[in-house]
Parts: C-alpha cells; structure tokens; sequence
C-alpha cells in the first residue's frame, strides 16, 4: 500500500481531519494533504512527527 493512503486511512481511523493532525503533528497541513495525495515524500522528521501523533511506530506508518 501506498504511503499516502495508508496515511490517510491511519488519520481517517482515528478520525483526525487534515488540521487536527497538524497540529497535534505540527506537520503543515498543506505536507500532509501532499504526501496523501503521493505529490511529495515525508521527510525522516515528518515521519516521526506524524507516528508520534497518531501514537503509533515509525515502521507501522510505512507499512
């Protein structure tokens, strides 16, 4: 599965919109809009900021 849709379905579960993520992330919310959308890849910082957010491991996100 793609990064961005798994993304999408980790935030949809926890029922986060875009917003709420960023800002318990502090993730832009246009970054996350765009890794979801599979327009740009997160960096390692962004990627432990957003699995932090959603309380979940770093290795689960890119699962």
């Amino acid at each position: 599965m793609k990064l961005g849709i798994h993304l999408k379905q980790l935030r949809q579960n926890k029922n986060l919109s875009q917003n709420d993520l960023s800002i318990l992330s502090k993730v832009p919310q246009t970054t996350i809009s765009n890794i979801e959308r599979d327009i740009c890849s997160p960096t390692i910082d962004t990627l432990r900021k957003l699995s932090k957010a959603l309380n979940i491991k770093i290795s689960d996100l890119l699962e």
